[in-house]
């Protein structure tokens, strides 16, 4: 790590000592503070924390921030200078290189008063920064309260170098990411069209491109094979025609070539021929266009990729390096995938000759060994037997599952278990909102004695009409009264029966409204279990109520439980493509105890036994009813 004084570099509006009446401090040390944010620029915040702390120390006279420089790799440079017009003595430079090599605090004496402090900033071990500090007419015991300060203000630079560094993962993981999503991409597709086309698109989405194309060579001539969000090139012949002559411009050159709308900013760029990349900018309306040849692993051009953007400054210099690393990563799979696109007929005959070739001629004794051993595992499939076993996706369910909704309309002010929890039966779920019930209980039996005291009286004066109808009202307020308090017991929701909360979790919804028979849980018991079975419909045929099978479940892969198939569905239900069934089967023993207990909602892998067959029989099970299908659809 060297240190260099470099005037320069000091910052081009440094903050000096406050002069002035009580305001003007006060407005200069607001404007330092708000230069402390993460968002100023280097220098800035440098020059701010330089003159707060040489205001709080005092007795300096004149201080630097000494950053490693943006331009050099462990080079450090002075940022910022206080005052402004100061200059760094030999004693301070002496100093600051000291501290530097050796990374630890020095404090010298230089005589008559006067001190030189260098504290460096470090990270472990790697160094974030130095302040370089000369105090006049100090002691030596207010020079270390000055180096103490100094190591409290450590905290700034390290907060800012740590977010800078924060802010750099994150860009370089988004720019990683881009990459990926477009490999990908790419990876998924079938053929060099489709592969083309994935990759024009998941670039443009990528990099924020409002078009991305892509031309492929054959032979020594170029087509567009793919534009982005752009199925039928056949509709776009006249664009089509502007982006192959801007490809053919690139691979005139032999490099990329960037073009703007605008002559300031195209000047700044490389100076090669872009009169094809300016007129697709007339006549598209993009602002900025990008193309950059696509080369195999061998380093053989197999065509071009041309990026379009609405903005003028769109294609920065991150999203050009992030282009030409997806172009380093696609053009190599782009050419596989042209070749693997040749007719099988040909493909097929020279797969042919090189395995004969290699089998009966010459040399090649480790390719005759795999033939042999190849022809003797044939030979051990065809006589060996084995046990053929359907395999089923399965999940865990309880024989019995409640539910437990909601009573009436309320509000939900508190929920006690979340999903998972083992719950006891009366145990409280969770607490529905009876503030309101108890107000008009209250006024319910507020004039419920009411109507008892007019009654009463009533039946002193021998008011036999009044009488009869407040009786009426006092059981009317009675009914009224019952109900309400049946409403408020209610309002704690508790467990039916002893089990484990399969769902429900409104903790982040506590204080919403919630209405008459809404599900809020669904409990299932703990000590009775069955599978949920979903076959393939090629594999219903050979299935029965009571055969046996073992399940492993994704949470206890190193355990195998027995079940007994019991049901089968007769409903199919559409999935991945396909019809699938469902069957239903019991757990011989589901496990109960310690911690290791099977809850409802666990899934795994599930192999029913059918019986015994060849090994190569069962191999081939699958492809052999494929082919029967395809013959009986094909066949006249």
């Amino acid at each position: 790590m060297t240190f260099s004084q470099q005037e320069d570099l000091r910052p081009q509006t440094p903050v000096s000592q406050a002069t002035g009446d009580d305001d003007t401090s006060v407005m200069v040390d607001r404007a330092l503070w708000q230069m402390l944010r993460p968002s100023s620029q280097t220098d800035a915040f440098a020059n701010a924390w330089l003159a707060l702390q040489s205001q709080f120390i005092g007795t300096v006279s004149k201080a630097a921030m000494i950053l490693p420089s943006s331009d050099k790799d462990n080079h450090m440079i002075p940022r910022a200078i206080w005052p402004k017009d100061a200059t760094i003595d030999s004693d301070m430079s002496a100093t600051a290189e000291r501290a530097i090599a050796d990374k630890r605090a020095v404090l010298r004496d230089m005589g008559k008063g006067a001190i030189c402090i260098c504290y460096p900033y470090l990270d472990e071990d790697r160094l974030l920064g130095a302040a370089l500090l000369r105090l006049e007419g100090s002691t030596q015991q207010e020079a270390r309260q000055a180096m103490r300060r100094l190591q409290w203000g450590g905290g700034w630079v390290e907060l800012r170098d740590a977010r800078t560094r924060e802010h750099a993962i994150e860009a370089e993981r988004d720019r990683g990411q881009a990459a990926i999503d477009v490999l990908v991409e790419l990876l998924e597709a079938r053929g060099h069209r489709a592969a083309a086309m994935a990759a024009a698109t998941a670039t443009a989405t990528g990099l924020d491109c409002d078009r991305v194309s892509v031309g492929l060579l054959s032979g020594k001539k170029l087509k567009v094979a793919a534009v982005s969000h752009t199925a039928d090139m056949g509709m776009q012949l006249s664009l089509a025609q502007l982006i192959r002559r801007a490809m053919l411009e690139c691979l005139d050159q032999g490099g990329p070539i960037l073009r703007r709308a605008t002559s300031e900013a195209d000047a700044q760029e490389d100076t090669r021929v872009s009169r094809a990349h300016g007129e697709l900018l007339r006549q598209q309306g993009a602002m900025s266009v990008l193309t950059l040849p696509l080369s195999d692993a061998d380093g053989e051009v197999i065509g071009t990729m041309t990026l379009e953007h609405r903005d003028v400054a769109g294609l920065t210099s991150e999203r050009r390096d992030l282009a030409l690393g997806i172009g380093a990563l696609i053009g190599p799979i782009l050419r596989q995938k042209m070749l693997a696109d040749r007719g099988w007929p040909m493909r097929l005959m020279i797969s042919i000759g090189r395995v004969l070739a290699a089998i009966f001629g010459p040399a090649r004794l480790g390719t005759k060994l795999a033939f042999l051993l190849l022809a003797a595992a044939v030979f051990w499939a065809a006589t060996a037997r084995t046990a053929y076993e359907v395999v089923a996706d399965a999940r865990l369910e309880g024989t019995e599952q409640r539910i437990v909704s909601a009573p009436f309309d309320g509000y939900l002010v508190g929920q006690t278990v979340r999903p998972g929890d083992r719950v006891i039966a009366g145990q409280v779920l969770a607490q529905l909102d009876d503030r309101d019930l108890r107000l008009r209980l209250m006024a319910a039996e507020a004039e419920l004695n009411e109507s008892e005291i007019e009654r009463n009286e009533a039946t002193a004066l021998g008011r036999r009409t009044d009488e009869a109808l407040l009786g009426a009202q006092i059981a009317q307020a009675n009914a009224q009264i019952d109900l309400l308090r049946e409403q408020i017991s209610r309002t704690e929701l508790v467990a039916p029966f002893d089990g484990v909360v399969v769902s429900g979790d409104r903790t982040q919804e506590l204080g919403t409204a919630i209405s008459r028979g809404e599900e809020l849980f669904v409990i299932a018991p703990l000590d009775d279990y069955r599978l949920r079975l979903s076959v393939e419909e090629g594999d219903i045929a050979v299935l029965i109520a009571g055969q046996v099978g073992r399940v492993r479940f994704a949470a206890r892969p190193d355990e195998t439980f027995p079940f007994a198939v019991e049901r089968i569905l007769s409903v199919a239900t559409p999935e991945d493509g396909g019809n699938r069934f469902a069957l239903e089967a019991h757990l011989d023993a589901p496990p109960s105890t310690g911690t290791e207990v099977l809850l409802p909602g666990m899934e795994g892998v599930a192999r029913v036994s059918i019986e015994d067959r060849l090994t190569i029989q069962v191999w081939t099970q699958d492809f052999v009813n494929w082919l029967r299908l395809a013959t009986w659809r094909w066949l006249p």
